[in-house]
Formats: C-alpha cells, sequence, structure tokens
C-alpha cells in the first residue's frame, strides 16, 4: 500500500447515556486523528451501520464516505478523513500503550 494510503482505523463509538450530550465520542475521534497525524499517517477511517451515525459523521464531524457495502444483511458505510493536528482536544495527547497484534 503507497504511504500516502497509510491510516488508522477508529471503529464506532458508543456513550453511556449518562454522559450524552457531553461530545466525548467527538472528541474521542478529534484525539484520533490528532494521533494519526503525529504518528505519520495520513487517513483515519471508520465504519458503521447505523444511517443515523454517518449523517453525523459526514455532516457535523466532517468524515467523507467512501464506501456503502451490504454485509451479512446490514448495509455497511465505510468513512474516512485526513489524518490532521487538532489544537483545541480537552482529552490528554499522554503516552498510549502499542498492543501487539495478535501472532506478532
Amino acid at each position: 500500500m503507497p504511504a500516502k494510503w497509510a491510516g488508522l482505523f477508529m471503529a464506532t463509538t458508543v456513550t453511556h447515556p449518562d454522559y450524552a450530550g457531553q461530545r466525548i465520542g467527538c472528541q474521542l475521534a478529534w484525539w484520533v486523528l490528532d494521533h494519526a497525524a503525529r504518528c505519520g499517517r495520513h487517513w483515519v477511517r471508520r465504519g458503521t451501520t447505523e444511517p443515523g451515525l454517518v449523517r453525523y459523521y459526514r455532516d457535523i464531524q466532517g468524515w467523507t464516505v467512501v464506501r456503502v457495502k451490504e454485509r451479512d444483511g446490514y448495509t455497511v458505510t465505510g468513512l474516512a478523513r485526513a489524518a490532521q493536528l487538532m489544537s483545541d482536544l480537552t482529552i490528554s495527547r499522554g503516552a498510549v500503550a502499542q498492543t501487539p497484534r495478535s501472532g506478532s
């Protein structure tokens, strides 16, 4: 894969209802974009099966739909956004533990 396509994948997040409206998921997405940029990655990708989340990620958070595919009876939407440094994070940029991949 060409280096210009190097990226990270962010799974869909779920916020506990007690914390709804505090933009925790949004801050997490911004952290991932920032982390990817600091690691030299060019893209962050994410996917979801929820149409409401597709609209939110696209229209509010600025992600671009790059693929829509039917899988096991679900419509899976893949989205991408260029990695970028995020100056106004409200969560820490502390060290991230690297988890070894299985089989490595």
